[in-house]
């Protein structure tokens, strides 16, 4: 499996980390509540392309990746901050080195705690076993 989440995951913190120095920016689910604002980016995921595979060996060549960030704020600004949070999120992820194509973007009703506001974005690219990403 060709895997560049952790390349992409600490990109990603650095830049949120720098600009929200009080952000919390997780990979893994949560477990129990999360102090907000809060991020929780992950790879969703990592799909071998059948196209691609070597002739010889049979190995994956190319595979697509996806991934989610989640957004959550509660503060009286909620919407604006998880906006200014997405636009950083996704200047990283569609900039180079990784040059990722956004797919999926909006907010998302919170019907159990409609003090939270929470924003989905997806990206996806393909990674090749050398590390170009396309």
């Amino acid at each position: 499996m060709i895997d560049i989440e952790p390349e992409v995951y600490t990109a990603v913190y650095r830049v949120l980390k720098e600009a929200y120095p009080s952000l919390n920016v997780l990979n893994v689910e949560p477990s129990g509540e999360a102090s907000l604002p809060a991020v929780y980016f992950y790879q969703m995921s990592n799909v071998s392309d059948p196209v691609t595979r070597e002739t010889d060996s049979k190995r994956e060549y190319s595979t697509a990746v996806t991934f989610q960030t989640e957004v959550y704020t509660a503060s009286s600004n909620k919407k604006g901050l998880s906006r200014e949070i997405v636009y950083t999120v996704d200047d990283v992820l569609s900039s180079e080195p990784f040059g990722m194509r956004r797919t999926q973007a909006g907010s998302i009703p919170n019907l159990y705690e409609n003090t939270i506001y929470r924003f989905i974005m997806r990206h996806t690219c393909s990674v090749t076993k050398y590390g170009v990403i396309y």
